[in-house]
């Protein structure tokens, strides 16, 4: 009773200190004064911590017989030390904990950095003025100095990996990889939540998707030879982010570029060009002609003459390339392909019916993969009724993919060995209530057998005065009988 009392007062204590700065002297002069009645505290080995960080080694004092500070206290005049100056070291200590650690070790970034260190400093610091109160001043001293020195070198340790994670998000960020960046300061922010720089990076990271974006919607503009709308994105991108120096370089490169187009005699060869489908002769004479002649309204109609030309060579070959790579079953890159084709001619005939039949399988694929990647989950009639469903709805895209058809001709199968009903014979000693989650319950029982669908399932025993048990077990399907005991016999 004693023991739950002290633990009890000290839990207040510690909860209080995590929101409140408490003056230790007091809390242990005043509070302790109080309940220095408390006794038979686990302590922690202060060479134990010294030892590692992570690891704690907890001694139990003894409750009867252990010495009190009359009988610890020696006389100088017999060489003896006295216990007497460890109070004010004690004093000391947690004087340098409460200031320099404990709002620290009590945080939420201390508890995601290492939550299990955490909950044995508090119980450590618990310990060492429980040891305090009972006049027992060496051993709570002993307790707090290796206590002060794990808090310093593991918050040294979790500052160390705070900048690390920082700079690599930093990096990851001038690399434009936004997931990574993210990951990384997020984590930091995770170990310090208040963190300002922290924020700010993570704000300026947010930002990335918008640079990225409109740099690759550059680079298509690019690739077009479309040199207004590449300016445009990098315009855009540049606003986001002035700090991108070559970004700004190729800026200035375009307006001068565009400044500079002009025309040449070899207009009309590249327009004849055109008009021979002669792709590379008209690329190479509009060049030519947009070099010298930059504002003239003639190089309009040989660029969209071109352009035209480049897209229906585009077309043809993205639609070669997407049937080809639908005959090979490979839909991901017939997407892909047919994709592109919708960007030159969105509302042709066989575009759009290759990009409705390549996502189509694809999803088809997909879903038909999880099923039987899960087989377990076909036991529950919804999941088993959603399968037939989807092969039914899918039977039709099934047809223009050999994976496709083998994956559904499988999930056919499990479905079908999933209806099969295995049965469990149940043993118990008719005290242990048995249920099965999902299911129901089964009771006290001494012997019963049930039917189960193949799946995974949990049975769980309770029986007052005993300790719960839970059994994880699996029917597969074609299995045979199923034998399982379950007991509460362990006393709590």
């Amino acid at each position: 009773m004693g023991l739950t009392v002290a633990a009890g007062v000290f839990l207040v204590i510690s909860i209080l200190s995590g929101f409140v700065k408490l003056d230790f002297s007091k809390v242990i002069d005043g509070f302790f004064g109080e309940y220095s009645n408390l006794v038979g505290v686990p302590l922690v080995d202060p060479e134990g911590i010294r030892s590692s960080t992570t690891e704690t080694t907890l001694k139990q004092l003894p409750g009867a017989g252990a010495l009190d500070s009359e009988q610890e206290v020696r006389n100088s005049e017999t060489d003896e030390i006295s216990v007497d100056p460890y109070r004010a070291k004690f004093q000391s200590e947690a004087s340098i904990f409460e200031n320099e650690f404990d709002a620290e070790i009590s945080s939420a970034g201390f508890s995601a950095w290492n939550k299990i260190l955490q909950r044995e400093l508090l119980e450590t610091k618990r310990i060492s003025m429980n040891l305090y109160s009972q006049g027992r001043y060496i051993e709570a001293y002993q307790e707090i100095v290796a206590m002060n020195e794990i808090a310093e070198n593991e918050l040294l340790s979790k500052l160390d990996a705070i900048s690390k994670l920082y700079k690599s998000a930093e990096i990851a960020y001038q690399n434009d990889d936004h997931d990574l960046s993210l990951g990384l300061i997020e984590q930091a922010l995770r170990f310090d939540p208040g963190s300002v720089a922290s924020k700010k990076l993570k704000n300026k990271i947010s930002q990335l998707p918008g640079i990225v974006g409109n740099l690759r919607d550059a680079q298509t503009a690019r690739v077009e030879n479309n040199s207004q709308k590449e300016l445009f994105y990098l315009e855009k991108a540049y606003s986001l982010d002035p700090t991108r120096n070559a970004v700004h370089r190729r800026m200035e490169i375009l307006r001068v570029g565009i400044m500079e187009e002009n025309f040449a005699s070899s207009v009309s060869m590249a327009m004849a060009s055109v008009e021979q489908k002669e792709l590379s002769k008209a690329r190479r004479k509009f060049e030519e002609a947009k070099n010298i002649f930059a504002h003239r309204p003639e190089l309009r109609v040989v660029e969209i003459a071109i352009r035209t030309l480049e897209l229906e060579f585009q077309l043809t070959e993205l639609l070669s390339l997407g049937q080809a790579a639908s005959n090979n079953d490979e839909w991901e890159k017939a997407e892909g392909y047919f994709l592109k084709a919708a960007l030159i001619a969105p509302n042709n005939k066989r575009v759009v019916e290759g990009v409705k039949t390549s996502q189509r399988v694809i999803n088809a694929i997909e879903v038909a993969g999880k099923y039987i990647a899960s087989p377990h989950r076909l036991s529950s009639d919804n999941v088993a009724k959603s399968a037939q469903d989807f092969l039914w709805e899918e039977a039709e895209a099934a047809k223009f993919s050999g994976l496709l058809s083998t994956k559904m001709a499988k999930l056919e199968e499990l479905v079908v060995s999933y209806e099969i009903e295995v049965s469990v014979r149940l043993v118990s000693d008719e005290l242990t209530f048995i249920s099965i989650r999902g299911l129901g319950t089964v009771g006290k029982i001494s012997e019963k057998v049930i039917q189960l669908r193949p799946g995974k399932y949990t049975m769980e025993g309770s029986r007052e005065g005993f300790r719960s048990k839970l059994f994880k077990f699996e029917i597969k399907p074609g299995s045979k009988l199923f034998s399982i005991e379950m007991y509460c016999d362990e006393r709590i």
